[in-house]
């Protein structure tokens, strides 16, 4: 019993790594290619970006819990249907937030830096918005094969971005020296793994 626990926990604390490197390692590449200031433009726009993350987030403490319970009692309607109210939910509120970040991202980044980070960051904001959306479907999508016991899966989604986010910043910050590079990679590793999953 306890090798099967490990086979099936431990993919999901590598999982768990594995998202944290995708999610911080941008701001290393911005400060080795660029200057710890940029870094400091970087992140406020990134976390307005990120901040609609909540809600898949939240949804995924009770989603996983209720759905193995329908999965159980042989009722995968159920499941399906509280897994498409939860891709609903998040759906209605992310794509407003999106459009709301490309035309209130610079005042709200002026309100909460100033106006000389909300001059740098002001197009970080809506580019991460765009990734997190996808990242926030991930999250709902992955309650699925957490249910299934399917979390190699869940780790390969996640290495899978977190691989090609490196390489795409390693490389592209080499070319480019630009905080809205760090953003885009970002981007397309959560569409990726999105893709993936």
């Amino acid at each position: 019993g306890l090798v099967s626990d490990i086979k099936l926990g431990f993919p999901l604390v590598l999982g768990f790594i594995v998202d944290f490197i995708l999610a911080g390692s941008d701001r290393y590449f911005i400060a080795f290619y660029m200057a710890v200031s940029a870094v400091g433009y970087y992140n406020p726009g990134y976390v307005l970006g990120s901040l609609i993350i909540f809600i898949p987030k939240a949804i995924g403490k009770v989603l996983p819990q209720l759905m193995s319970k329908a999965v159980d009692n042989k009722k995968e309607y159920e499941a399906q249907r509280m897994l498409n109210y939860a891709l609903k939910i998040f759906l209605l509120l992310a794509i407003p937030f999106i459009f709301g970040s490309m035309v209130l991202g610079k005042p709200i980044l002026t309100i909460l830096a100033n106006s000389e980070v909300a001059g740098n960051a002001y197009l970080i904001t809506p580019i991460v918005a765009l990734g997190t959306l996808f990242y926030g479907l991930n999250i709902i999508l992955s309650n699925v094969l957490f249910v299934r016991m399917k979390t190699y899966a869940m780790f390969k989604m996640n290495f899978l971005a977190a691989v090609f986010n490196l390489l795409a910043n390693l490389i592209l910050f080499y070319f480019f020296r630009s905080i809205i590079v760090a953003a885009i990679t970002t981007f397309f590793s959560y569409f990726i793994a999105f893709i993936y999953i």
